[in-house]
């Protein structure tokens, strides 16, 4: 058994005794793949279905609290689990456990790929985020500590900037609805209410741009300064070189144009 065969099993407990020595699913196989009698594979595929059912719960277990619930988890798990019956070749070198432990956890993961995104990254990030998972735990046993990133970037070989990025995706993996609670109990579409009619503030700056732009320059520079800026009239004062009681009289002025020309306005519409 390779190096890599041996990484896969890690962690996967085999109640009848050492999978490296469980001839009975390899004779099983072997009978299957030259068995002519259809009722007879049928059954020799079903008892090693559930030989294995095992398998399927703890590899599936690993992906546990990602966003998919468990039923879905351990339903791709067993499709993962037919493929590999169907895929093996016994004889060729691996025994089945070793063969079916990375087609299983191939279905899983390919299964968050194509579905448990809200927002979908690129897949070579969503590829890495996957990886990162996996290697964080055994980085956590290993070193006693939290990986840094420098140390994920290592054990997955992939550069520090993907690796931010990778890390970045996982927080879109899912989305709250806005009509949910939050941790204050008013739902979160309530905070995002501003209370102003938008809608009307729209209308009233399309009605007030063509008045405006009769106005003269140095009438539209009061207009600036009073509500744009928002001076109080001594202020403006200051600014045009005048006094505060010019400045009143003057938006009174301005302000009755404007509002004689917004109603012509509204008259020939």
């Amino acid at each position: 058994m390779t190096t890599v065969e041996r990484r896969h099993l890690e962690g996967v407990e085999h109640p009848g005794g050492s999978w490296e020595t469980d001839t009975r699913c390899e004779q099983m196989l072997e009978q299957l793949r030259h068995e002519p009698d259809a009722d007879q594979c049928s059954q020799l595929y079903t008892a090693l279905v559930t030989d294995h059912l095992h398998l399927v719960d703890a590899i599936a277990a690993r992906y546990r609290r990602r966003g998919i619930d468990w039923d879905d988890l351990v339903q791709v798990g067993r499709l993962g689990l037919c493929k590999a019956i169907r895929g093996y070749q016994p004889g060729k070198g691996r025994t089945f456990v070793a063969y079916a432990i990375p087609t299983i956890s191939g279905e899983i993961k390919r299964h968050f790929r194509d579905t448990v995104w809200a927002v979908r990254p690129p897949r070579r990030l969503q590829e890495i985020q996957l990886q990162l998972r996996e290697h964080q735990v055994r980085l956590v046993q290993n070193l006693g500590h939290h990986p840094s990133e420098q140390e994920l970037a290592a054990a997955t070989g992939v550069d520090e900037g993907e690796l931010r990025e990778a890390q970045l995706a996982q927080h879109v993996a899912s989305t709250v609805s806005i009509d949910a609670s939050s941790t204050s109990g008013a739902a979160w579409s309530d905070r995002l209410t501003t209370g102003t009619d938008d809608y009307a503030a729209v209308e009233a700056r399309l009605v007030l741009r063509p008045a405006m732009r009769e106005l003269p320059q140095r009438e539209r520079r009061v207009i600036y300064l009073r509500f744009v800026r928002g001076l109080t009239q001594q202020e403006i004062g200051a600014e045009l070189g005048v006094s505060q009681m010019q400045v009143s009289r003057l938006l009174s002025q301005i302000l009755a144009k404007l509002r004689q020309r917004i109603s012509s306005l509204d008259r020939a519409s």
